[in-house]
Formats: C-alpha cells, structure tokens, sequence
C-alpha cells in the first residue's frame, strides 16, 4: 500500500485551554475498504475494526476481505508500520505452533501490547480436532515467533488431574498488559466442576499462567459465609495483579447487586471495596452498601479505581455515591455526590461523580454533573483532570471548546469518559460535540487531544474534515465508540489506540460510506526532533536548519515558524519563547 501523509491544520486558537499554538497534525493511511489486501492475493479489504498501536508505532488491523469467486467474507489480522502491513493470520491458514493439518476457522478478536506481543484466540480445524471439544485456542508473541498459549481440552493449569478448559461461552478471552503478561478466563469441565465453581482467572507470562480467582471461593471483606457467585469487568497490570468485580452469594447476601471490586495480589485476594467495608473518611459508622460500579483499570502501580454506593448515619440518595482510589487498605476518597464542585461558581455541588480512569502516573479523569443556582442543561456537564488530590476542570458544556473560533463551545461533555483514551505519559484523546457559529450536524463532532508537555487540549480532527478526496461522517460523539479504544494506556491489560508517545490510530467513517484505519501525529512548532518538547536537542536541530530557504526538511518545517519558508532570527525568538523544556516519562 502506498502511504501518503496528509497535513490537517486544526482550527484557528481561540477562547478555552488550547495549547499555543496549536500543532499541524499528520494523518498517515494505514488501511482502507476496497483497497488490495496485503499479504493475501486477489483479496480486497471489506471490514475494518478499530486498531491498535504498540510503543513503536506499529499497528494491529483486524478486518473482514473477500476472495472472488468464493462468496463469503473471511477474517484476518494484519500488523506492522504504515506503509508495510504484514499479513499475521488469515482464515485457512496453518495453525501456529500445531500439527500438520490444523488450520484457521474463525478468529477473534486480537491484542496487541505495548512491547509488540500480539495475542490471538481462533478457532481450528483438522485431523483430531473435535467441535465445542478442542477447537479453542489462544497464541501469543511477537511476529514471527508466535506459539500456542493455551487449547481448550487440555488440562488445566494447576488444576486438579481430569479438570480440563472447556468451550462454554467461546471458552477464553485473554487480554495483555504492556509488557505481554497475559490474563484469561477459562471455562472448565471435569468430575470436580459445577456451575459453583465452573470458572476462574489465570494471570502471569504466556507460559506461565496461574489461577487467581475461581468462582465459588470465599471472599475476603465481605459479610462472613461469601463466596463468589461470578466476577468480571477485569484489569491487571505487568506485574500480574488483577482486580474485578465480584458478585457475592451467602448467608447474609440478601440482595444479588451487592457486588464490590476485590484484588488478586502474589497470590491473596483482597477486598477494596467490598459490602459493609467501613469508609471513615466519610463518617463514623458509614460504610459501602455496595462496590464494583466503577470502570475496570489498573496502573502499573497497582492504583485502582471504583464507583461505590453508601450506608449510614448522613446518608441519602443526594450523596451517597462516592469515587474511590489507591490501593486495597489504602483508599482516597476522590469525590462525592453531594460535595461542593471544583473550580467552579460558590453554592454549585456535584449531583453525580462518575466515569473514573487512573493512568501510570496516578492521575485521573473523572465526569461530573454540577447542580446549583448558576446550572442549566447548557452547562452541567464537566470533565475534571489532574492527580489524585488535585484534579481541575479541564472541560465543561458551554466553555469556550480548545483550539477553535469565539463562540464555538463545548456540548456533550458528559459522554467524554466513554470514549477517553489515555496513555501512561498524560496523554489523553477523547471525542466530544461543539456547537455556535458555522456549526451543524456534519460538523459538530471533534476528538481532542491533550498534551501532557504543554498542558493543553488540542483538536486532532472533527467531523467534516477531509482526507485526501474523503471527508469524515461522524454523526454524533456516539460514533466514536467503535472508532478507538478506550480506557488508559495498555497498563490495564486493555486494548491501545494511544500510545506513550503520544500516536493515536483510530478507525474513520467517511461520507461515501467506506472506512479506513489511519495514524494522527501531532507536530509541533519547535520540535524538530518530533519527540513531543522543544529542549536543547531540538535547539541542535535548529542549528542545523539556521538560514535554509528552500525544500525544507520535516525537522527543518518545524523551525519556520513565521511561515515565510526561510529558517531566520525571527524564527528563533519565537522558538525561544516556547520552548518546553525536556519531557522524560518512564514508561516509554
């Protein structure tokens, strides 16, 4: 495939917290419909879902194709750079790691980690291989060295002699950290199983997984005599803890929505926000009625989140539901329907806190809904940011929207954590609808990006923006939900579509009805080394460029910064007067 790149310039800066200036972002095809299906000849793109991103920038497609003349669609799963997909599994083709014979049936959905590892779940077929029996199987590594995980009809690991992986529920759905520690659900058969203890969690590297949880274990924090009737809405991190929410069943469970969100820690599950657990930082005698309402993320760190509901003395449906994080023992109490707001006019309270992600660095996104004497429909909606003790308002309906003209605001704030994508370095993405001026239906939904060196949102693209001869059809902000993945940045075990460095690739519908995967890079003024700050490496840079006037380079552009395509002195005051300074974030 021929990778064209094509320069989007975003808005013109205005009124709201925009970045100064605001970068040129560069849209680079990936794969589109109807195109020719790499690796595969005579095939031609007919599906595409959203894909993900490692820390060095490859990308992990998964889409449907054709094959004249056979009728049907088949699947396949493509990786690599823009401009050099690999073809990574196609139905029909030789099974990894197994006997002569076995072949791809049906795939999945795949996973990619930050370190390359890409993770598979199919299905196969061939001699020996019996339907609903044997015919689940998980790979994982890197291309080119990718082997068998896990098959079901095998043994379970650790488990009792005769209890093998069944195929209940298509059997597993394995998930991998940044690093390719691996999570899966297994399903189980065997003399010793039953629906009370029929499933369980295994954590850890690829070939060596380890049971965490099983239903019908007991459950630690909770009202004496629980056991784990189910559990779900999973995260763990690197080092294999995994947390999720449990559902109870017991003697003195009388209501089967008293659930909470435990944690899997070397070996011992511990309970953070289990029913009845006591939460001092809000009053004496009050506790949690019940957890596990929170969104389902987990740091390297091992900070966690959740939603939890309230009892006792003060309690009522105004302010009883709370935000909690930290880590089991070791809870903060973030925010509190009921709470005076944040940044905001005197008298106006939080009717609703929700949608809570934590990232690596322990800082968090949160929703809020505002009441007061000063709130209508037009303004109630806000998205706070910052660390744990400190987030502030960062987006609220009605406030100027980052990067675009006077007039122009922000609308639909309240759906951002549904569609937020952050990464470990405090990155974020996230789409939302702006409204005022020149602004319609075809126009009105944006994805923003906000940029952790200069602290500032940022367009990355809107609907009615044109891609080469395409332009981009998003109806509503709710279209973005299939378009990229959210939660926080690979540190969950969740799939990543943002990664470290600030790369965003993202599934785009256009207005004649097809569909592409493209790669959005934001690029500074400044920044001539293109790693996100303008510091003395990047001086180095402008040294070099200093008095070139014609076909500049990439890292020379970024220098020109009055336009005039000549890199002169009034250039480098400008790059004086914003330089950043460096950015160092481990995790990349």
């Amino acid at each position: 495939m021929l990778c064209v790149k094509f320069m989007v310039l975003v808005g013109l800066l205005g009124a709201g917290n925009a970045v100064d200036p605001l970068p040129t972002i560069e849209v680079t095809p990936i794969l589109h419909e109807e195109e020719a299906t790499p690796g595969i000849a005579g095939g031609v793109v007919e599906f595409l879902f959203a894909p993900q991103i490692d820390l060095a920038g490859n990308v992990l497609v998964r889409g449907f194709y054709s094959l004249p003349p056979f009728p049907q669609l088949f699947d396949a799963v493509w990786y690599g750079p823009p401009g050099a997909l690999e073809l990574v599994l196609r139905h029909g083709m030789p099974a990894f790691d197994m006997p002569e014979g076995i072949t791809i049936s049906f795939l999945d959905d795949p996973w990619l980690a930050e370190n390359g590892t890409i993770g598979l779940t199919v299905t196969v077929e061939g001699e020996g291989i019996v339907q609903n029996v044997n015919d689940c199987v998980i790979f994982a590594g890197r291309l080119g060295s990718i082997r068998k995980v896990l098959q079901s009809g095998d043994p379970a690991p650790g488990l009792d002699d005769g209890t093998l992986i069944g195929t209940q529920n298509f059997g597993m759905e394995p998930a991998l950290s940044d690093n390719g520690t691996m999570k899966t659900r297994l399903w189980l058969v065997g003399p010793n199983v039953d629906e009370s203890n029929e499933t369980g969690f295994w954590v850890g590297p690829p070939d060596d997984l380890r049971m965490v949880w099983r239903r019908g274990m007991a459950a630690p924090g909770a009202p004496p005599g629980s056991v784990f009737a189910f559990a779900g809405l999973e995260a763990f991190n690197d080092a294999g803890e995994l947390s999720f929410i449990g559902g109870l069943e017991g003697p003195l469970i009388m209501d089967p929505d008293d659930n909470g969100r435990w944690v899997a820690i070397e070996g011992e599950i511990r309970a953070f926000t289990a029913p009845e657990m006591p939460v001092p930082e809000i009053g004496e005698g009050v506790s949690i009625r019940r957890g596990g309402a929170g969104n389902d993320n987990q740091t390297h760190r091992g900070t966690i989140s959740d939603i939890a509901f309230l009892n006792g003395p003060g309690i009522e449906e105004i302010n009883d539901r709370v935000l909690l994080t930290g880590r089991p023992d070791d809870l903060l109490v973030v925010a509190r329907e009921g709470d005076f707001a944040w940044d905001v006019e005197n008298g106006v309270t939080f009717s609703s806190v929700g949608g809570l992600n934590v990232n690596a660095q322990d800082e968090i996104i949160l929703r809020t809904r505002l009441t007061g004497p000063s709130i209508t429909t037009e303004n109630e909606w806000a998205i706070y940011f910052g660390g744990l003790d400190a987030p502030s308002l960062q987006l609220r309906d009605g406030d100027p929207a980052p990067g675009f003209d006077d007039g122009i605001v922000l609308s639909g704030v309240g759906f951002v954590p549904a569609i937020t994508s952050m990464n470990d370095c405090g990155g974020i993405v996230a789409g939302t609808e702006i409204e005022g001026p020149g602004i319609d239906e075809t126009t009105r939904v944006v994805v923003l990006g906000k940029d952790p060196v200069r602290d500032g949102w940022f367009p990355f693209l809107r609907a009615g923006d044109e891609i080469g001869s395409r332009r981009i059809q998003w109806n509503s902000d709710i279209d973005l939900i299939s378009a990229y993945h959210d939660m926080t940045g690979g540190s969950d075990g969740k799939k990543q579509s943002l990664n470290d460095f600030g790369l965003h690739v993202l599934r785009i519908e256009f207005t004649d009805d097809s569909h592409g995967v493209y790669m959005l890079r934001p690029r500074w003024m400044g920044d001539g080394d293109f790693d996100g700050d303008s510091d003395f490496h990047d001086f180095a840079v402008f040294q070099r460029c200093a008095g070139m006037s014609e076909n500049l380079s990439a890292e020379c552009q970024a220098f020109d910064l009055d336009g005039d395509g000549v890199v002169g002195l009034t250039d480098f005051s400008s790059f004086l007067g914003q330089t950043t300074g460096p950015f160092y974030c481990e995790w990349r």
